[in-house]
This record gives structure tokens, sequence and C-alpha cells, in this order.
């Protein structure tokens, strides 16, 4: 019987966690959470990516197509009814490229947000996450989108005159904003599009409404009513941030404040209801 032990199968204990989603969203474990899962969404981003330009023969230079593309149809409807003297000596087709781009980024990002959790329901089925950060990633495709049309728009701005300066330094300030309102619209809309698929149609007549509330295609006059009109909208002060940025136009910034404000509070609304909501995801998507 001596060393019986020795030959007895050992029998390995294991664990057993249960996840359970909280009653209500804790900002600091919330917070903690996300960042224990950076590397996740660093993985998450550079599968988008990858599977955005896979088998293209073009590869990134696609996201050069979309707005030059634009701009070239912009420039053939508006632009002979814009002097050139409104925009500084610049042709309408660079200051329109200019406001596209910032726009862009944010109308894209909220497209993406909206349906991705529908996108990657086979994910959500399979492995718990925080689901947030399939909307953030949807947001770090923009960001690569973003780099090719931003390097030669500044390459066409410096060869029309406009020199690059400090005011560079403040471009991620107004990404920042376009990126805070894509994500915090995109998490209300994502939620409500997980149980009301009718939400991912109706979200491109909602961009087309915003982009004509936005003066992304046309001078907006310093001073006035309808200035102060438009100020009202936060993508507003990212086209035009955008625009001071690459092209060195006029602008005070007095709006930007409330515009940060606003977007945050979307934002946190944004996230309390996509925290509530994603208990039932894996049963909708």
């Amino acid at each position: 019987m001596i060393g019986r032990d020795k030959y007895r199968p050992q029998v390995a204990t294991s664990h057993v966690i249960e996840i359970e989603a909280a009653g209500q969203i804790r900002p600091l474990a919330y917070v903690r959470e996300l960042w224990s899962c950076r590397e996740l969404l660093y993985l998450l981003i550079c599968r988008d990516v990858s599977v955005r330009y896979r088998q293209a023969a073009a590869g990134a230079l696609w996201a050069l197509f979309k707005p030059l593309f634009s701009v070239l149809v912009l420039s053939v409807a508006l632009g002979p009814f814009v002097r050139s003297q409104d925009l500084g000596g610049l042709p309408y087709w660079l200051y329109v490229w200019a406001g596209l781009l910032g726009w862009n980024f944010f109308a894209d990002g909220l497209s993406r947000a909206v349906g991705s959790l529908v996108n990657q329901s086979s994910t959500i089925r399979k492995v718990y996450f925080p689901r947030v950060l399939i909307p953030i990633a949807a947001l770090g495709v923009g960001l690569a989108d973003l780099f090719w049309p931003a390097a030669l728009l500044s390459v066409l701005a410096v060869g029309f005159g406009c020199r690059p300066g400090v005011r560079y330094l403040a471009l991620p300030i107004f990404i920042a904003l376009a990126a805070l309102m894509a994500l915090g619209l995109g998490l209300w809309l994502g939620a409500w599009n997980v149980r009301r698929r009718d939400v991912g149609h109706i979200t491109p007549f909602l961009i087309n409404l915003g982009f004509f509330c936005t003066p992304a295609a046309f001078y907006r006059p310093a001073g006035g009513a309808f200035s102060r009109l438009l100020d009202l909208n936060p993508l507003s002060q990212v086209v035009l941030g955008f625009r001071w940025v690459f092209l060195n136009q006029p602008y005070q910034g007095s709006a930007l404040g409330p515009a940060f404000v606003l977007a945050l509070l979307i934002l946190v609304g944004g996230l309390a209801y996509f925290h509530r909501s994603e208990r039932s995801f894996a049963d909708f998507v």
C-alpha cells in the first residue's frame, strides 16, 4: 500500500466564474474594466481595418476616393455660386475638402458604430467582454481612414500658400469633439438598433439631415443670426476647426466649450443607456 497515493490520478480543481450584469453603472469600475481590455480594443481595430481593405486592389487608397468624389460633385454643383474672395482667395474645392474631412470622420464613425453590434452578433453570443468596445473600435477605423486625406490636404494647402503652424497642434481637439459626438450618438442608436433594426435604415437619413445643418459644403459668414444658429450644432465647430487648422480660415472658437459640454452629455447618456441595455443584446442580435 506504500506509494498508493503516488499513482492516484490528480483531479484538477476548477473555478467557476459567474458573470452577471451589474444593476447600475459604477464609473470607476467601468473605466478599470475598459482599461484592462485595451489590448482587445487594439485587436478589434486592427481586425476591422484589415477586413475593410482586404482583397481590395486599391487598398487604403479607397479612403481618398470618397472625399475626392464628394468634393468633385459639390464643386460642380455649388462651386460656380461661391466667390473666391469670400474664401480668402482659396479655391472652393479646397475649402470644401477641409470641411468634409471633419464631417466624414463623424458621419462614417456614426454609421459604423450604429451597425457594429449587429455585425458582431456571433462574437457577442460567444464570449463576454465590455460590449462598448465594439462601437469604439468602429471609430478607430475612422481614424485610419482620416490619415491619408488629411496628409494630402496638408500638402495641397501648402501649395496654395497656407503655411503649417502651431494651429496643427489643435487638430486632436476637433477630432476628439467629432469622436465624442459620433460615439455618444452611436451608443444610443446602436443599442436601439439591436432591438429595432429600423434604426439602421433611418440613420443614413439622419446623417444627411445633419449634413445640411452643418457648414461642410457652403460658406459660413462671420456674425449674424445664421452663424449663431449654426453654432448650436457641435459639428459646426468641427468643420470650422478643420478649416482653421488646414487653411488658416478665421475661427473664433467661442462656441467650442459649449459644444464639448453637449457632446459629453450625449456621451454620458449614451453610456448609461448602453450599459442598461447590453444585458439583453445576446437575445436580440
